[in-house]
């Protein structure tokens, strides 16, 4: 998977989806974010079992794909990059 968007609206996009992050879960997965790239965007999701939440970004794909990463690592690297 190879996507180019702004870095701005990942972050506000990752900020709201984490919101349906377990934060605490016996299934490790509840604790990731799904990235999907495909057909101009950028789709991540967050569930816990109870809600689920998604957001579509417009994205350049190179490459398409799906992810798994934790949210709160992903965030956290995220928002520490220069704008």
């Amino acid at each position: 998977m190879e996507v180019r968007c702004q870095q701005a609206e990942l972050d506000q996009a990752l900020h709201l989806v984490s919101r349906a992050v377990a934060r605490r879960s016996t299934l490790p997965i509840l604790s990731n974010v799904l990235l999907d790239a495909a057909d101009g965007l950028l789709r991540i999701t967050a569930t816990n079992l109870e809600i689920a939440l998604s957001f579509a970004l417009p994205a350049e794909v190179r490459e398409t794909g799906q992810l798994s990463v934790r949210a709160d690592v992903f965030t956290d690297f995220i928002g520490s990059l220069p704008r």
